[in-house]
């Protein structure tokens, strides 16, 4: 038996295992779909971290481990040959998205009425594998077989802040005791020209973007938190990377009330709602609102800064805005940096006026996270 096949089979046991003492979903009613990125950072074998870990990936061990101590000496409820599971290995970028189009695809001729057979689609790795998922049934599925699959994101990646829980040992969890179910929400960055860039989380234009750059070439080639490293660099060097120039806004928020800035482009985050936290458990949005402005300042300033955002307590400073909004009309004259959900983008002086939304779309998730969306 080949490496690869011997790990994957390692991680369709642990499923099998967990989901065979689930009192939350019955085997009689769900079909699983395990969509795996093997080159997510705790699957793939490159960098110091996997060096002295044996031929078996951090990840599976991870998955194997925590699986048994989840279920402990409980009981299963049924046997685990029962569970109708299925492995899907995606091989290229956009092919996890394309597997769950065809996943969603069977769900009504699977299904026979509303007590028939559902697709559990578990996207398995880290905040680019669930946006590819993510967006491609936004974009490419109808409601009504939307309406027969849940998708669960199950943390397994180098950043996992978009994940439906924190931890794998939360997750198996969820899967045994079961989760909160109903629909994601997403932020939508619309350019000048009409091409649209999809946050199921957190969409960010500035420094952070630029981090993120430089943290995604690095992630699997470096051991450690190599993001506050990249960070404790980039802030210093950003200012003279990019053409930084004022970026305005203007939205309105829940109250009816406008409102408008004009301020030099540091840092703009944008939530599908607020307590959202990005960047390796960040929280950027600490509290209800879900838009974040951060004014550059001189070097000083910027340092003292990133203190406080590693402390949650940035909200607190004069140059650094909060905002509660479903809605935001964004200016910028030129080429900036964004990231949605941990994938980096160049936009170009071009892409603006940029017309961002959040809304709620038809894709059913299973989370353990908060499910209020900040939508106009």
């Amino acid at each position: 038996m080949s490496t690869i096949k011997y790990n994957f089979e390692k991680v369709e046991e642990a499923f099998r295992r967990v989901l065979s003492h689930s009192r939350a979903l019955r085997a009689d009613q769900w079909v699983f779909h395990l969509i795996i990125n093997p080159g997510a950072g705790g699957f793939n074998f490159e960098g110091a971290r996997e060096h002295f870990g044996g031929a078996m990936p951090r990840g599976v061990r991870i998955l194997d481990k925590s699986s048994r101590s989840a279920i402990g000496d409980a009981p299963a409820v049924c046997e685990s040959s029962d569970i109708d599971l299925r492995l899907h290995l995606s091989a290229y970028p956009n092919h996890a998205g394309r597997i769950a189009i065809a996943i969603a695809d069977q769900s009504t001729a699977a299904c026979d009425g509303e007590s028939g057979i559902r697709q559990m689609i578990i996207s398995i790795g880290g905040d680019g594998t669930h946006n590819e998922v993510m967006r491609a049934l936004h974009t490419g599925v109808s409601r009504a077989k939307l309406a027969r699959c849940r998708v669960f994101r199950f943390p397994q990646g180098s950043g996992n802040d978009a994940a439906d829980a924190w931890t794998p040992e939360e997750a198996w969890q969820l899967l045994i005791n079961g989760a909160h179910q109903g629909p994601a929400g997403v932020v939508e960055l619309i350019s000048a020209g009409g091409s649209v860039h999809h946050a199921f989380n957190i969409a960010s234009i500035g420094v952070d973007a630029h981090i993120g750059m430089v943290t995604n070439r690095f992630k699997d080639k470096l051991p450690g938190d190599f993001y506050k490293v990249v960070a404790d660099l980039s802030v210093p060097l950003y200012p003279r990377i990019y053409r930084i120039a004022n970026m305005k806004i203007s939205g309105q928020n829940f109250e009816g009330g406008e409102f408008s800035q004009d301020f030099r482009l540091g840092l703009m985050a944008i939530g599908v709602s607020g307590m959202r936290t990005y960047g390796h458990g960040l929280w950027i949005l600490p509290e209800d609102e879900n838009v974040c402005t951060i004014e550059l300042q001189n070097l000083f300033t910027n340092i003292k800064m990133k203190k406080e955002l590693y402390k949650a307590r940035h909200g607190e400073l004069p140059y650094v805005r909060m905002y509660k909004t479903g809605e935001l009309l964004l200016e910028y004259p030129a080429a900036i940096p964004a990231q949605v959900d941990g994938e980096v983008t160049m936009l170009q002086a071009e892409d603006f006026p940029m017309k961002v939304r959040i809304i709620q779309t038809d894709v059913q998730i299973f989370s353990g996270k908060d499910l209020s969306v900040h939508s106009s």
